[in-house]
């Protein structure tokens, strides 16, 4: 039976890095990432101090490796199977393989690493270009204020009422005409007209009412 012994290193400066390969006798990086990724840093970095890559077929990994020579890059079916990727690593890593090592390591130390202000500057050179593959007018739909408001949750807060005895009434905010004329007539219940008014409306009105009041 075959042992592999896994050590994990936890942070790192950039500056220890071709020390810390050395220490552990590394002879490549792997890069077993499940997405593609934009760039890689690390990558930057591994090839700074000459180490050359395994990378997945996916992402800015794979065509920086693809251009530069600087490493391999895995097929599909290695990328998508643990064992296979780790066949593929296990002969890379292989005393057959030493020369290749070799020449990936030197193509490791000689890639051209981009500046910060070129990246930066090809980045805003894809949003110009998708900004410029937009269609010339397109009617694109758009909600009202008052709806994107209400979606987040928003409720307004309304004063409470005083009732002509002094008591105050709290109720619900408006939704409505007939809320807000329910509240009117909550506000005059008390006063001689309003006692009027109550006993001359239907009933079938005033139960109305009083669920605009309840919701």
């Amino acid at each position: 039976m075959t042992h592999y012994l896994l050590t994990v290193h936890g942070p790192y400066v950039r500056a220890h890095l071709p020390t810390l390969f050395a220490h552990y006798r590394a002879q490549l990086v792997l890069f077993p990432s499940e997405g593609p990724e934009s760039f890689s840093y690390t990558l930057s970095e591994a090839w700074c101090a000459a180490m050359p890559a395994l990378v997945p077929p996916i992402g800015a990994l794979a065509e920086r490796v693809a251009q530069t020579q600087a490493g391999w890059v895995m097929s599909d079916d290695e990328w998508r199977d643990d064992e296979r990727m780790l066949d593929r690593l296990l002969s890379l890593v292989s005393p057959d393989n030493e020369k290749m090592r070799r020449a990936a390591s030197e193509r490791a130390a000689a890639a051209t690493q981009p500046t910060p202000r070129a990246m930066a500057e090809a980045t805003l050179a894809r949003y110009a270009a998708a900004l410029a593959a937009r269609p010339a007018s397109r009617a694109e739909p758009r909600f009202s204020n008052e709806r994107v408001r209400d979606a987040l949750g928003y409720r307004g807060w309304f004063p409470p009422i005083e009732t002509a005895q002094g008591a105050e009434v709290r109720v619900n905010a408006p939704h409505g005409v007939w809320q807000r004329v329910a509240m009117r007539a909550l506000a005059m219940r008390r006063t001689p007209m309003g006692r009027l008014l109550y006993r001359a409306m239907p009933e079938p009105l005033i139960d109305a009412l009083k669920s605009r009041l309840d919701g």
